[in-house]
């Protein structure tokens, strides 16, 4: 395991999608379920690669990214595998969730979306796990140990998240 995350990984799950994303919450979704998904996504890594210092050349390719749409209860959902991780703090996967639906009869509305990253952690015994993490704006908020690194857990694992938070409100 590395000792510091790849910047390339790091940067494009972390801080580029999230920021995109951000930006425009349903232009982001209207794309992502299009045609023009994987030129926006290559651009976007293609700009990470010039941002970061040192070696120009992600130890991955655009092509081991894997990206699905779908849907948890209610919520439209962008989930983005990663490739494989190799450091703490690196993103096994990402998912984007589109929290609210646009209302054209309040001028005040804002889509909005929350941003929950599956990243490699280490137990307190210095084990491998997994974080359930969340970005909201600038903030990195870890909400505990994460589920078993697979689409489906991580899925389930934000789902009950959600309606926890529903119940709260």
């Amino acid at each position: 395991m590395l000792n510091n995350p790849r910047p390339h990984h790091y940067t494009f799950a972390h801080t580029a999608l999230r920021m995109l994303c951000e930006s425009n919450p349903l232009q982001f979704f209207e794309v992502m379920g299009s045609d023009e998904r994987d030129k926006l996504l290559k651009f976007v890594l293609s700009k990470v690669v010039e941002q970061c210092e040192g070696d120009k050349t992600p130890d991955f390719d655009f092509d081991e990214v894997k990206i699905h749409t779908v849907k948890l209860g209610d919520y439209p959902t962008v989930l983005v595998v990663m490739p494989q991780v190799e450091a703490v703090t690196e993103a096994v996967m990402t998912a984007i969730v589109l929290t609210n639906r646009l209302d054209l009869e309040d001028p005040d509305n804002k889509i909005s979306c929350r941003y929950f990253v599956l990243e490699l952690s280490l137990s307190s015994d210095g084990n491998p796990q997994t974080s359930l993490c969340e970005w909201a704006g600038d903030e990195h908020l870890n909400h505990g140990d994460g589920p078993e690194p697979s689409v489906k857990a991580f899925l389930t694992a934000i789902e009950s998240f959600l309606k926890l938070k529903e119940k709260c409100q």
